[in-house]
């Protein structure tokens, strides 16, 4: 691992604190235009997740009905009863986003898969970037917000759910997170560029609690409005 990776690490709880972690159940707001120009408003309004913090496994509870999980879990989708009957599925969900526009609509189980390994992404780096496969590297730093932040370029291994295989990550002088960026593979837009901020600390774990996605442009500046997607956090909670 590179060295700011190290300060990176350290900044948001530490390695060992987070290996330790055996699951995270977190409680928060989703929005933003993205749903709605996808046939698909308010339908993560009051999200509560349980996340593996050390395999892409995300299930949303009472997913479009109560006691119903959308259960994202590489390389699958799937829709099951609470007692785990496949009520719908998708074994290769990254397949039918191929193709799609920004306003494409999407079905249920699209909506497991693209926002289940896009929230897995956000409430597990940095410390995804340590996962095995995972290469990281130290780029020029890049000066926002009166600020200079170094950042990473991380390229994810073959089978990785991403939004793309590289993608760039920002941090501040603390070394906590504050954006990352990538050319998603499936919609054709320039770039999207996702920011962090009020940082608060669970059970030592730091994570940022605001989230913004917004779209970026060429010169990797982004556009501030309007938020394509935006998630909220209330609260985590770290079982061991």
């Amino acid at each position: 691992m590179s060295g700011l990776l190290d300060q990176v690490l350290d900044a948001h709880g530490g390695l060992d604190r987070w290996h330790n972690a055996r699951r995270l159940v977190v409680s928060g707001r989703i929005g933003g235009e993205l749903w709605g120009r996808r046939g698909q408003e308010g339908i993560l309004r009051d999200a509560r997740m349980e996340i593996n913090p050390h395999a892409q496994h995300l299930v949303f509870r009472d997913y479009t009905a109560p006691g119903r999980r959308g259960v994202f879990d590489v390389p699958r989708a799937a829709i099951k009863t609470g007692s785990g009957e496949v009520i719908e599925e998708r074994t290769d969900p990254g397949a039918a986003l191929a193709g799609q526009t920004t306003t494409s609509p999407w079905d249920h189980l699209s909506v497991v898969y693209a926002a289940g390994f896009d929230l897995w992404g956000y409430f597990t780096t940095p410390f995804a970037l340590a996962m095995p496969g995972v290469r990281t590297e130290e780029i020029e730093p890049w000066e926002e917000a009166g600020e200079q932040w170094r950042r990473l370029k991380a390229t994810f291994p073959d089978g990785f759910a991403a939004h793309a295989t590289e993608q760039v990550y920002s941090f501040n002088s603390a070394g906590l997170l504050r954006r990352f960026e990538y050319q998603p593979r499936h919609t054709g837009v320039p770039a999207n560029v996702n920011y962090a901020a009020e940082h608060k600390q669970f059970a030592g774990i730091v994570i940022g609690t605001r989230r913004r996605m917004v779209a970026g442009d060429p010169d990797g500046r982004s556009r501030r409005e309007p938020a394509l997607m935006t998630v909220d956090v209330v609260d985590v909670q770290v079982e061991t």
